[in-house]
């Protein structure tokens, strides 16, 4: 009975580690990802409202099992300063290259922030998914060197 008991509580810890911190609605559907893309690189208070609580945050590269996972609480997200995503502006000025690498219509999306150049330091992955119309951001992944 014990054992059962100890597994339900571990259970329902992990489930609940896994729920959003609140429901995921938007007032106003998006038009398409472009639209909303454009706008959440730009705009911190969009951006805030459109995250999947708590966030996956990645470090480092799985593939060399050099990998660090932070799941990312609203405190923890307002106490940063600056956007999550690089801006065009920033892209511009830091010579990044943006490109939506997967695009699952109304369901799911991947984009990528690298160097556009020779450099190879920088490379972020976004993963977004869409609910009732409206996207929001549930995933980053940090592999820059």
């Amino acid at each position: 009975m014990r054992l059962l008991t100890v597994l339900l509580l571990l259970f329902s810890g992990i489930a609940s580690a896994a729920t959003p911190e609140a429901p995921l609605s938007c007032v106003k559907s998006d038009q398409s990802f472009k639209a909303f893309l454009s706008r959440f690189t730009d705009d911190i208070a969009f951006q805030r409202s459109r995250l999947v609580l708590p966030l996956v945050s990645r470090f480092g590269d799985y593939e060399m099992g050099l990998q660090k996972v932070e799941l990312l609480s609203r405190p923890n997200i307002e106490k940063l300063k600056d956007l999550l995503i690089y801006s065009r502006a920033e892209l511009k000025k830091l010579n990044l290259a943006q490109s939506v690498l997967l695009l699952q219509k109304d369901r799911y999306a991947e984009m990528y922030q690298a160097n556009a150049g020779e450099a190879d330091d920088t490379r972020l992955l976004y993963k977004f998914r869409n609910v009732s119309g409206c996207w929001f951001l549930e995933e980053t992944h940090d592999r820059s060197l």
